[in-house]
């Protein structure tokens, strides 16, 4: 995770106006809750985009999404949704977010899920020997396929 747990409950304090060594069990497991489900919900997102967890654990602007994805899912959880603002709903952000790593723009460093990285999966039609397309047959089915 990107932030520890008092750093959560401070920010959860803040937001209700109140000590955070008075936020009692309640308000505690609601924070480390929705920081749980903060951080999955942002590797998840990042690595469909083909972020490796290396980069998405360097990342510049993880702490901020972390932090304002936990208070949201704290919030609505409770009876104070009406503090879980527009600012703090940062889901549809993780879509298209620049990611920096130590002020540097950064690729993703895995190819997409539902890509191919290397070489050829399957079958389909090639070029034969003379340039005409043909599709490639296995041998090992040769009495059926060429009676």
């Amino acid at each position: 995770m990107f932030n520890d747990a008092p750093f959560i409950l401070s920010a959860l304090a803040s937001r209700l106006h109140t000590d955070p060594n008075g936020l009692g069990s309640f308000w505690t497991s609601l924070a480390l809750d929705g920081q749980a489900r903060a951080y999955q919900e942002i590797v998840g997102a990042l690595v469909q985009r083909g972020f490796t967890l290396a980069q998405i654990q360097a990342w510049d602007e993880g702490a901020s999404f972390e932090r304002d994805m936990a208070l949201y899912y704290a919030l609505n959880a409770s009876d104070r949704a009406d503090l879980a603002g527009a600012s703090l709903n940062r889901f549809k952000q993780l879509a298209g977010v620049a990611v920096f790593i130590g002020g540097v723009f950064t690729e993703p460093g895995l190819v997409a899920p539902g890509q191919v990285m290397t070489g050829r999966i399957g079958r389909g039609t090639e070029f034969g020997p003379r340039g005409a397309f043909y599709e490639p047959r296995d041998c090992r089915f040769r009495d059926i396929l060429d009676p």
